[in-house]
C-alpha cells in the first residue's frame, strides 16, 4: 500500500481505479491518523503511475454540517408554526410557503411553490393585496390589517408584514 496510514479510507482503491481504468478519480475521505477530511484527486500518468492532489476540507465539512443542522432546525420550526408565511419573487410567484399557508388554501406547499399569487388566491384577494405588494417591491417594509378573500376558501382577517429582500447591491 502506498498510504498505509490511510487504510480503509479508499485512497488505495482510488489509486488502483485511476491506474487500472486510466481515468481521474476524485474522493472525499477521512484520515484517522490526522483526524481530518481530505479531498483527494488521483490522475493516471502516461507510462504508468499516478499523480495525486490532497486538500484538507475538514473546516468546510464542519461548516456544511453546521449549516445542515441549522437548516433542519429552521425547517422544523416552520413545519410547526401556525403562522401563514410566504416568500415571493418580483415575478409574483411563490418561492416558499409554510405548511400553514398551504393548508389554509387547501394545497400542499409543493402545489403552491412556483404558482402565481393571483392563481392561488384568486383575483379578488389579489386586487386587495396588490397595492401593498407594489410598495414592498419599491423597497418599503409594509404592515397592514385587511380582510382578504381567497378563492375556494373565503374571506380571512389578516395582519400582514411584507419585508423586501435586497441583493448585494441593495436592490
Amino acid at each position: 500500500e502506498v498510504f498505509p496510514e490511510a487504510a480503509g479510507t479508499g485512497v488505495a482503491n482510488a489509486i488502483r481505479r485511476a491506474v487500472d481504468e486510466q481515468r481521474t478519480v476524485e474522493i472525499e475521505t477521512w484520515f484517522e491518523p490526522w483526524a481530518r477530511w481530505f479531498y483527494v484527486k488521483i490522475s493516471p500518468v502516461a507510462g504508468g503511475g499516478y499523480s495525486s492532489y490532497f486538500r484538507d476540507i475538514t473546516e468546510s465539512k464542519r461548516a456544511a454540517a453546521l449549516l445542515r443542522a441549522k437548516e433542519q432546525e429552521l425547517e422544523r420550526i416552520i413545519e410547526l408554526t401556525p403562522f401563514l408565511m410566504t416568500r415571493s419573487g418580483r415575478d409574483l410567484r411563490f418561492r416558499f410557503v409554510s405548511p400553514a399557508y398551504a393548508g389554509m388554501v387547501g394545497r400542499s406547499p409543493g402545489e403552491v411553490v412556483g404558482q402565481r399569487i393571483v392563481d392561488v388566491m384568486g383575483e379578488e384577494g389579489f386586487r386587495t393585496i396588490l397595492p401593498y405588494i407594489e410598495r414592498v417591491l419599491a423597497g418599503e417594509t409594509v404592515r397592514y390589517d385587511a380582510t382578504v378573500h381567497f378563492a375556494g376558501v373565503g374571506p380571512r382577517e389578516l395582519f400582514v408584514v411584507y419585508t423586501p429582500d435586497r441583493d448585494a447591491g441593495g436592490e
